[in-house]
């Protein structure tokens, strides 16, 4: 039985985390490892770090996507409890191993460090059968003059909520695209859009969850009109917390929230993401909201509108000369020469 120190190891964790046991699921054909953070770890807020009283076991287990072992799908399951944080209230209990609202585990969630570990993992396979390849070196072809496909093609056609949903992943598209049918190239790490032969964009590819919950890769440029026709929609969204672009967003939904009704925070929400988009202010919008929040004080939406207002120039001033009508005689007689 392979010590805790080699299985951290290989799961790409620290001795902030122990592990408890692993079993092997036959249901999901993975490798599932329960964990605990080390009981010297005081709980903190998920999202800040801030030191918290606990609140409630939250709702039981969950897993993690960990780095896979070989061939097999892992997992880290581990209880999820809830903490009291004074910034942000009841929010789940920092973990050492992932990010707060994370599906995969630190390293899992850097995709260069997952190609990088399984680069080394390939090299140390290849170095112990370094002779047959050696051998076998020689007897190979040389490359095709063109590159092998290495995506899948498919077809979807964009909603009338400006998106479209591929293996269990939802994406949003820009809403010029509603009822066209595009075609879609998939890759390991992102997706190519095309219309007949016209490349569109390209976006990130999402992973469904690992209870099978659908994921999302939400751009909030893509339905921000939609929701200022319809601003209380924000208040239902199931990929909510993915269309924010930035935490100070979501921070300042939520303080608005606690603050006042549903229908004003949604509207003064809905108003801060057009904002963000049609001024192209995203970050120092950002940096604006955070300040207020450090200070518990509420977006001040006049000041917003009047700080990130269009900056109006003064037009050139444009003087036409016109040409005499008599210069036209001149060279019709050929006076002019």
């Amino acid at each position: 039985m392979l010590g805790s120190n080699v299985w951290r190891g290989m799961i790409g964790v620290d001795r902030a985390t122990v592990i408890e046991e692993i079993d092997f699921d036959e249901e999901s054909d993975s490798v599932v490892i329960h964990v605990r953070p080390r009981r010297s770890t005081k709980r903190r807020c998920g999202r800040c770090g801030v030191l918290a009283p606990g609140y409630d076991q939250g709702s039981g287990r969950r897993r993690w996507r960990a780095l896979d072992l070989g061939v097999l799908v892992c997992h880290l399951e581990s209880d999820s409890p809830r903490v009291q944080c004074p910034t942000h209230g009841i929010t789940v209990a920092q973990v050492p191993w992932a990010r707060h609202d994370a599906g995969h585990t630190r390293d899992f969630d850097d995709l260069a460090a997952y190609r990088k570990f399984i680069d080394e993992a390939v090299s140390r396979r290849n170095r112990r059968n370094g002779p047959r390849i050696d051998v076998e070196r020689a007897a190979l072809r040389p490359l095709p003059d063109r590159r092998t496909c290495d995506f899948e093609e498919v077809i979807v056609t964009v909603t009338s909520s400006s998106s479209f949903t591929l293996k269990k992943v939802f994406y949003t598209v820009p809403s010029r695209l509603i009822g066209h049918r595009l075609r879609v190239r998939l890759y390991d790490d992102r997706l190519e859009l095309f219309l007949g032969g016209t490349h569109l964009n390209t976006l990130r590819r999402g992973r469904s969850g690992a209870n099978g919950a659908h994921g999302h890769v939400v751009d909030y440029r893509h339905v921000i009109h939609s929701l200022r026709r319809k601003p209380m929609a924000l208040l239902r969204l199931v990929y909510r917390d993915q269309l924010f672009p930035r935490e100070a967003y979501g921070r300042t939904f939520e303080r608005l929230l606690e603050a006042g009704s549903e229908k004003t925070a949604c509207r003064q929400m809905v108003e801060l993401l057009a904002m963000a988009h049609e001024r192209a202010c995203e970050a120092e919008l950002a940096e604006a909201l955070a300040v207020g929040l450090a200070e518990a004080q509420l977006p001040d939406m006049d000041a917003l509108r009047r700080r990130f207002a269009p900056r109006l120039t003064a037009l050139p001033e444009v003087v036409v000369a016109l040409t005499p009508l008599s210069a036209y005689d001149v060279l019709l007689t050929g006076d002019a020469a």
